[in-house]
């Protein structure tokens, strides 16, 4: 290589180094005015494509489970489902739902070396997407609640980029469940279900239960290009 090229791109590739380590330590700073002025470029580029999960580390850890349901629907019923949903009616199907994630955590805790934790982090993360705010966006949240109206533009869009998302990652997962264990499915209910740790106040009653929350996410048609979960299958 021309040894003026070579020069270029060893500043070039310097810079765009500095240029990530500077953005990370702004990103990882606590709130303060400078670092809500440069939000948007850090949600844009570290909060996106770098952003960390600490919360174990931090004071408050993560405080539930979350598991993903589903409900898969012959032709008639999804269509009927459909109709419902589009007057208006709640997303109700009894005792039908079952969970995605619970067989893949007990599959991890008997087998540490296994392909099930990967399995079940992803779904996990797909429905903590759906259920809370994504870390990324904390602080344009903090802008928003002090009246910036920019930062409430971009949570907005985002939460609702983020959310469609992941109910779409989780449509996918869904209907591999489906194709494996009711082929002639046409379409899939989703749920995701949170439970809430039992308060440090109630940690020696024996009667104390988590706190159930299940938020529908909507009835789905099968996607079409995924392969039957093996998994799954009975």
């Amino acid at each position: 290589m021309h040894p003026i090229l070579d020069r270029v791109f060893r500043v070039l590739g310097g810079a765009l180094v500095a240029a990530h380590l500077g953005l990370t330590i702004v990103y990882n700073l606590p709130s303060n005015p400078a670092r809500q002025q440069v939000a948007p470029l850090l949600d844009a580029y570290i909060g996106r494509y770098f952003a960390q999960n600490w919360r174990m580390f931090a004071p408050t850890p993560a405080s539930s489970n979350l598991s993903v349901l589903a409900v898969c629907l012959a032709e008639d019923e999804f269509d009927r489902v459909l109709h419902e949903r589009a007057a208006g009616a709640p997303l109700e199907l009894g005792e039908r739902w079952v969970d995605l994630t619970a067989p893949l955590v007990r599959g991890h805790q008997g087998a540490r070396f296994s392909a099930y934790d990967r399995l079940g982090r992803a779904q996990i993360t797909a429905a903590r997407g759906v259920a809370s705010l994504p870390g990324h966006l904390e602080l344009a949240t903090r802008s928003c609640h002090k009246g910036d109206e920019i930062a409430c533009e971009i949570v907005e869009s985002e939460i609702r980029a983020w959310r469609e998302g992941s109910s779409e990652y989780l449509r996918r997962v869904a209907s591999s469940y489906c194709l494996a264990t009711a082929p002639q499915s046409a379409g899939v209910a989703l749920a995701v279900r949170e439970y809430r740790a039992i308060p440090w106040s109630k940690r020696l009653d024996s009667d104390a239960t988590p706190e159930r929350t299940d938020r529908p996410l909507g009835v789905f048609e099968l996607a079409g290009d995924v392969m039957p979960a093996p998994i799954y299958r009975p």
